[in-house]
């Protein structure tokens, strides 16, 4: 592919992406405002990069203010925002660019696309996801604790770093109908931040949906089991393994450790239909807040 991008943040997963896209044949440049980039600023970088993709990957707080930014100084290209796509729910708003995604890369993992397809008509009984990894392990030779996941004003906790299970979860078995949520933080990290979350909910197309994710897993585990009519499938995400009723799904070759990032920017950049929109991203932020309140509430609620 060729064309020009944009990196806005210097962090780990703005490091990551621009990688990923000089991989995929893109010119990249990167915005930071620690100074350890090309450019310091939106308007500075349009007018001397002149991209036509954008990637804003800085702190989840400042996804608003950084599309807002983009909006303001007349981009009119394509636009990926780094999950979640915003700290919290806002009014309905609109942007002038060609195209306005969420970079939720889990749906372009093997595993899910392959359940995907087997699940056919099946009808959906229950289903269970599990993801957990210990949080010092995230950003080797850095202290978790200075990180944004250890901030609740940058966005940080595990609801919203982990919520790539929320939007598989609607991407696969529809929208959230209601939930109920136990969240907390056990206060063993040394952070502000939540670090469990058992989550359980509807679907339209499940009436059972359990998610547990949290920061303190050793080793990382990434799991889904899905229970039909006439079947059952146990998928390891990490390990690369699926199996429907015990015998394993040949699966293709697992691929590099960028290659649901790479897919997933290709999908953007051509327009696929696979990839998150804005307003599947907001509403995963929606059911983010609304576990909040079933937390708090100790309640059944309506994203």
């Amino acid at each position: 592919m060729t064309g020009r991008a944009l990196v806005i943040g210097a962090g780990s997963i703005g490091v990551r992406h621009r990688e990923v896209l000089e991989q995929i044949g893109l010119k990249v440049e990167t915005i930071s405002r620690r100074g350890s980039a090309e450019f310091v600023s939106v308007p500075e970088a349009l007018a001397s990069a002149h991209p036509d993709y954008v990637v804003v990957a800085n702190e989840t707080a400042a996804h608003q203010a950084g599309l807002a930014e983009l909006d303001q100084s007349g981009f009119a290209g394509i636009v990926m925002v780094e999950k979640p796509v915003l700290h919290h729910t806002v009014p309905a708003m609109s942007y002038g660019f060609g195209a306005l995604v969420v970079g939720y890369n889990l749906r372009f993992h093997p595993i899910i696309q392959a359940i995907r397809e087997l699940l056919g008509s099946d009808e959906i009984l229950a289903v269970r996801a599990e993801v957990g990894q210990h949080l010092d392990s995230w950003r080797p030779g850095r202290d978790h604790r200075q990180s944004y996941s250890a901030s609740r004003a940058a966005g940080g906790g595990v609801l919203r770093d982990l919520s790539h299970e929320i939007d598989y979860i609607r991407w696969l078995f529809g929208r959230t109908t209601c939930l109920t949520a136990q969240i907390q933080s056990t206060q063993t990290l040394g952070i502000e931040t939540d670090d469990i979350c058992a989550i359980l909910m509807r679907s339209q197309n499940c009436p059972s949906v359990a998610v547990s994710l949290d920061y303190l897993r050793r080793p990382a585990s990434r799991t889904l089991v899905v229970i039909t009519n006439q079947h059952t499938f146990r998928a390891d995400l990490i390990g690369q393994t699926l199996s429907q009723d015990g015998v394993a799904v040949t699966l293709p070759p697992a691929g590099h450790r960028n290659s649901t990032y790479e897919a997933m920017h290709r999908a953007a950049l051509t327009g696929s239909k696979q990839v998150c929109t804005f307003a599947e991203g907001l509403e995963v932020v929606s059911i983010i807040e609304a576990a909040e309140r079933a937390s708090q509430t100790c309640s059944w609620v309506t994203p």
